[in-house]
């Protein structure tokens, strides 16, 4: 399991990920935000699946638009976050292996 390379990898630092395998499979990780303070507005990854012989079978993602306090402020940037991404849909076959991509973030 990776984080590919991509405009924010400088910024975010994937840790302690793993994959349950199977036709439901789970990507279980910690991202670190590593320079950026500013409240995070959105942030999009998204977990695509492979088979043993590295054939693609499904995508799922992990979507944060920003966290807000009561009044609707935004909370400083976290430290790090704990992800769970699962497919969409059942996967056609099981999965092996996954990698990690950031699709979309974005800060104050």
């Amino acid at each position: 399991m990776h984080l590919q390379p991509g405009a924010f990898t400088d910024v975010l630092q994937l840790e302690r990920a793993s994959m349950v395998p199977g036709t439901r499979p789970e990507v279980v990780a910690e991202l670190s935000n590593q320079i950026d303070a500013a409240p995070v507005q959105r942030l999009v990854i998204e977990a695509r699946y492979y088979d043993e012989n590295g054939k693609y079978l499904g995508t799922g993602s992990y979507t944060d638009d920003g966290r807000n306090d009561r009044a609707g402020n935004p909370v400083p940037s976290y430290a790090s976050l704990s992800l769970r991404i699962r497919p969409t849909q059942q996967l056609p076959r099981k999965a092996t292996s996954a990698s990690l991509r950031v699709v979309q973030f974005v800060t104050e």
